[in-house]
């Protein structure tokens, strides 16, 4: 996703899968921010028990933009999430947060 300069968006992610079926789920995430853009970004993340779930986010920010991001894992007997920023200028802010439900043997 690029998003331009002055610009804002919300991008809502979202994965799931039929309960108690083993699958893989490889997903990668593009994201630019322009100068002075706002990006609010949300991933959630409802995958069986049994399945694996790998994902990578991009993050490209230019000269004062915002961008954040909640990531929401509920489900998945293997989870990976890689997250990396470039910060290219002045002025930046990136959060990226993250809640994790663990469940007992998953």
């Amino acid at each position: 996703m690029v998003v331009g300069d002055n610009s804002q968006v919300k991008l809502v992610e979202t994965y799931g899968g039929p309960a108690a079926e083993t699958y893989f789920t490889n997903a990668v995430t593009e994201i630019v921010g322009g100068e002075r853009s706002l990006v609010e970004h949300y991933r959630v993340q409802r995958e069986s028990f049994s399945a694996h779930h790998v994902s990578s986010t991009h993050i490209y920010l230019e000269k004062a933009a915002v961008f954040s991001q909640q990531n929401i894992v509920l489900g998945g007997g293997l989870v990976r999430n890689d997250i990396g920023a470039v910060l290219d200028a002045e002025g930046i802010e990136c959060t990226v947060n993250g809640l994790y439900l663990a469940t007992a043997g998953a």
